[in-house]
């Protein structure tokens, strides 16, 4: 059985503690150790949100930037997958606490998305309902139906025969 030794388990913190400090994404607190640690000042997050199309697309050679620069920009490519992280959680916990959409519409009925809601001449209606609540088209289509062939096809203003047809 193979049982770890407080020499050893010491031994592992200490890797493990390396590698959190290592981490390409570092929270806030220990994005400003490391750049403490490297001498190098700290972009606040405002800053790297600004220039996050450099700072994660950028591809900065020591030689041509400097030792230095290209630290930075590695610690601050580091932060904004946290900050990019973070961001998207925000966004999620917000939508997670959206009240539960419902809407009684004027046809009677009730949808459970917004994107179900059309808009008739008559009111809002689902789209079951939609062309019974468009303006006449019903009762056009109703009307022309007894009316002749080409009137009956195009929908448009009934010929003659057709009117007398249908006044009778």
């Amino acid at each position: 059985m193979n049982t770890i030794t407080k020499e050893e388990n010491e031994q592992l913190k200490k890797l493990l503690n390396k590698k959190a400090e290592n981490s390409q994404t570092p929270a806030r607190k220990d994005y400003e150790e490391l750049c403490i640690k490297e001498k190098m000042a700290a972009f606040c997050d405002e800053e790297i949100l600004d220039k996050a199309y450099g700072i994660k697309y950028g591809e900065y050679d020591i030689k041509k930037y400097g030792e230095d620069f290209c630290k930075k920009m590695k610690l601050a490519r580091g932060r904004l997958k946290t900050l990019e992280k973070e961001i998207a959680d925000k966004k999620a916990k917000k939508e997670m606490e959206k009240p539960f959409f419902s809407k009684k519409l004027e046809c009677g009925c009730t949808v459970y998305s917004c994107m179900h809601i059309m808009n008739s001449s008559r009111g809002s209606c689902c789209q079951e309902c939609y062309d019974e609540m468009s303006n006449g088209y019903q009762e056009c289509y109703d009307e022309m139906s007894n009316g002749c062939q080409e009137c009956y096809d195009e929908m448009s203003d009934c010929c003659q025969e057709c009117d007398d047809e249908m006044s009778n």
